[in-house]
């Protein structure tokens, strides 16, 4: 089958090299060719609409420090009840320190949680209502003891990487980072435990807090399942020093889109990426750059078709797209609105 896309004010002949076919409810994957590039492309669809399938991002190990490819963690996560049927790589990811490798770069929301904070990258986000946006995301987490409010600088994320804080920083650590924070030098910890119920760690939620215990807050600390640890460094040790056992604190983790705060109260999903939202409204947003494989991820205008889209490259076979042709890729597809993963 042929068709034809634009690229780069091109018209350029594709040919399907697989056809669109369901691999899923609501779920079709296709394959094309552009053999005057060349460039391959694979598809994956979802049907927003139809209430039998579901979007969820994906941590290697289920926790904060580890390593895992995409095969792997889906293979992990496909049981009775919870099939997967596709799978691509996500968002960038810390790498050149062993004690922080496979943090998310962008932040990143499961099932409703925050796994890592979000710092102000592009990232894909759906809310509770299956909606999906494409938006730089903000964090700003804030921690309340006593009559004093102060900031939470991190959830799971050991450091903010495009902010020097001097080295005066708080870290929360959760359950989802895993059974024991990193080793840690100097500074002040906290455990605490939930006033009341299960702790939730939803976005503009507040969850209030009991303080078990203050101590010194190097080495490595166990987080026992139900509890979680805040670890304040440099002048942020003061604010830790105040706090007693008994005492209650509230914690709030509060995250906006940044062209539209205060639209969503919650978070369900989010996956950031390389930080270039190249398809806008249906109009190309990025420059040319040079040509790269791409993993990205977009949707239609009506907001009820998600693309997660692979493009082939550095290869005899498929040259890779640059940011602007990749935008033109997804206007071929259908798309208006895609921002770049891990490509």
């Amino acid at each position: 089958a042929r068709t034809e896309w634009t690229i780069n004010g091109k018209a350029y002949e594709v040919d399907t090299l697989i056809f669109p076919h369901p691999v899923g409810p609501g779920v079709t994957f296709a394959k094309y060719d552009v053999p005057a590039m060349p460039l391959k492309v694979s598809v994956m669809t979802m049907d927003l609409t139809n209430k039998y399938i579901d979007f969820e991002t994906c941590k290697s190990g289920d926790r904060g420090v580890a390593e895992e490819n995409p095969l792997s963690m889906a293979r992990r996560n496909d049981r009775p009840g919870h099939e997967v049927v596709g799978a691509t790589n996500g968002d960038f990811y810390f790498y050149t320190n062993p004690v922080e490798n496979g943090i998310p770069r962008s932040g990143q929301f499961r099932r409703d949680e925050c796994v890592t904070n979000p710092v102000g990258r592009a990232c894909f986000v759906l809310d509770d209502n299956r909606k999906p946006y494409i938006d730089r995301v903000d964090f700003a987490g804030r921690i309340t003891h006593k009559d004093t409010t102060f900031r939470l600088h991190t959830v799971n994320m050991q450091r903010l990487e495009w902010e020097n804080t001097g080295g005066n920083q708080i870290n929360l650590y959760t359950n989802s980072y895993g059974l024991k924070t990193e080793n840690c030098s100097g500074g002040v910890k906290a455990l605490i435990h939930p006033k009341e119920g299960n702790f939730m760690w939803w976005a503009n939620r507040t969850e209030n807090c009991i303080i078990d215990s203050v101590f010194d807050g190097s080495g490595v600390t166990a987080i026992p399942e139900g509890h979680a640890v805040l670890w304040a460094r440099g002048t942020c040790i003061n604010q830790i020093n105040a706090m007693m056992p008994g005492d209650e604190i509230a914690i709030n983790l509060g995250v906006n889109l940044r062209q539209q705060p205060g639209l969503l109260s919650n978070f369900k999903e989010l996956m950031g990426g390389s930080n270039h939202i190249f398809l806008k409204n249906g109009v190309n947003a990025e420059d040319q750059d040079a040509r790269h494989p791409r993993t990205c991820i977009g949707f239609n205008s009506d907001s009820t078709k998600v693309f997660l889209v692979v493009i082939d490259g550095r290869s005899i076979a498929s040259t890779g797209v640059t940011l602007f042709e990749a935008a033109d890729v997804f206007r071929g597809l259908g798309a208006a609105n895609a921002v770049n993963l891990d490509g």
